[in-house]
């Protein structure tokens, strides 16, 4: 099969290079894209305009309610959507990217593999500094030659690092700002801890934006040995894919640095068949490691057997594409107030437009009130092997899919729970699980803002949480140590327990 190096289009720009090198793809099925060893700047007019515009306050406090929708506009890098078969070998290749972008997007494609290739920034998505004072309310801090601040910058989240400057360990609420000069700022705040001063901060500047890798309605895909430094929104993102193989993924931060992605290390809606995490390593994110996740859609009509629905979480789809559902799938009508699935349907067709499914059932739906639907086949079996996960501002894993294995995982110091198996209404995400293994895995020092778990998490994040909605969890040969913590493990709304050779150190023990 063809192989082609990145160098052989001659193009002015990365950018150039990398959209002359998805076509050679396209048109070449299974072909395998070479990228040297080295520092590659990819930017554009546009991913520097949108930092820009995000960095002097133009999109407001909270940028992603203009950046983060269907149409706001935005550019990719190394863009492979469509492509048949390819293999990206990057080994050594760092993308320094100048702007906000979506560095690398998987889209509409079969059996592509990418390895070795790191992502990061030439001007972080945050900006770190050293706290210089700490009195009456207020922080001042003076940031870096690397971090240049603007009077109206978004300052969304705060967070101290340790005394060693090694990792992420106390967020602060940070209210109005006032520039002293382009390197120094005071910000008033909710809470001033009164070790502050001499700590090193990280200011978040967005949440939600495009993922440095996004995987969506693609087949097959694997990327091995990557690594994501920082990014304005998530690690890596994926929707509707089929079979996804995370192999030594790191997101992790940069040489010196405390932080990586502004958000999730990896999140993934509504994918299928098998996903597999196998020797990752995921740190200092501002959210979880990972959440595997369906949609809860809204039944907006029915008529006997026949409905239309759609999904609408508070924040979009985390891909801003619409989810939607296939024929032959097993849809589950939920209960709004419990999360518990009261019927099963299978879906005889489907037709999709404007982001809502018009779904005809193999029998009918009947009362609508009350009740969402979603689809259990768009959930992955999930396999979580040999990882670790630490130092990071959420949930080492979020689940929410029917069946997950977790073996010989660690995660360390995270502010909050370290396995957290719930649907959440709120967020519009299913759905319950029906059988959940962890084995071999240790907890440590998790849960370090709620002091509630620092172990494994289980129940229903509804209105009304006196439903078993959980299938069957086994716990083996776990060790779990959170002596600050209430409680190791907590297993609620769930049928069936089974637990064996645990070792839980904790204040309190509750199954």
């Amino acid at each position: 099969m063809p192989k082609v190096n990145l160098h052989e289009f001659r193009y002015k720009t990365l950018w150039e290079r990398l959209r002359a090198a998805g076509d050679f793809l396209r048109q070449h099925p299974g072909s395998t894209l070479v990228i040297d060893p080295g520092e590659y700047v990819l930017t554009t007019d546009r991913a520097r305009a949108t930092q820009k515009s995000v960095m002097n306050g133009e999109f407001g406090k909270v940028p992603q309610l203009v950046m983060f929708q269907p149409d706001f506009g935005y550019d990719r890098g190394l863009d492979l959507d469509g492509v048949k078969g390819c293999r990206i070998e990057a080994y050594g290749a760092v993308f320094t990217v100048d702007g906000f972008m979506e560095p690398v997007s998987v889209r509409n494609c079969k059996n592509v593999t990418v390895l070795g290739l790191t992502i990061d920034h030439k001007r972080k998505p945050y900006s770190r500094g050293t706290v210089i004072g700490a009195d009456d309310g207020k922080i001042t801090v003076r940031f870096g030659e690397n971090y240049h601040i603007t009077p109206k910058m978004p300052h969304m989240r705060a967070c101290l690092c340790d005394r060693e400057f090694t990792r992420l360990e106390r967020s602060v609420e940070l209210d109005s700002m006032e520039l002293v000069n382009e390197h120094e700022a005071v910000f008033n705040a909710r809470f001033v801890p009164e070790d502050a001063a001499g700590r090193e901060i990280y200011i978040w500047h967005t949440y939600h934006s495009r993922p440095a890798i996004l995987i969506e309605n693609a087949e097959n895909t694997c990327l091995k040995d990557v690594t994501v430094h920082s990014q304005p929104g998530m690690g890596v993102t994926a929707h509707g894919a089929k079979d996804i193989l995370f192999e030594r993924l790191r997101v992790v931060p940069a040489d010196g640095e405390c932080m990586s992605t502004n958000t999730d290390a990896t999140h993934l809606a509504s994918c299928r068949g098998r996903v597999k995490y196998d020797g990752c390593l995921f740190v200092g994110q501002g959210d979880d490691g990972l959440n595997v996740h369906t949609y809860y859609h809204t039944v907006l009509s029915s008529d006997g057997n026949k409905i239309t629905c759609k999904a609408f979480p508070p924040d979009g789809t985390h891909t801003q594409t619409p989810d939607y559902f296939k024929a032959g799938d097993c849809l589950v009508k939920v209960s709004a107030d419990t999360l518990a699935a009261e019927d099963t349907f299978r879906a005889v067709s489907v037709e999709t437009d404007g982001g809502e499914n018009a779904v005809v059932l193999d029998h009918p739906f009947g009362e609508t009130e009350g009740y969402f639907i979603a689809d259990k086949d768009a959930v992955p079996d999930l396999q979580v092997v040999n990882c670790t996960m630490k130092d990071h501002l959420a949930r080492g894993m979020l689940i929410k899919c029917p069946k997950a294995r977790i073996e010989n995982c660690t995660v360390e110091r995270t502010f909050e729970y370290a396995v957290k198996i719930a649907p959440e209404a709120s967020w519009k995400e299913g759905i319950a699980t029906d059988e959940i293994t962890v084995r071999g895995c240790r907890f440590t020092d998790c849960d370090r803002v709620n002091n509630l778990c620092g172990g494994i998490y289980m129940y229903s994040e509804s209105a009304d949480r006196s439903e078993k909605i959980h299938g069957k969890i086994t716990v083996e040969n776990c060790r779990i140590e959170c002596p600050h913590a209430k409680n190791a493990v907590i297993l609620n709304n769930v049928r069936e327990i089974t637990e064996s050779e645990n070792t839980l150190i904790c204040k309190e023990k509750q199954a």
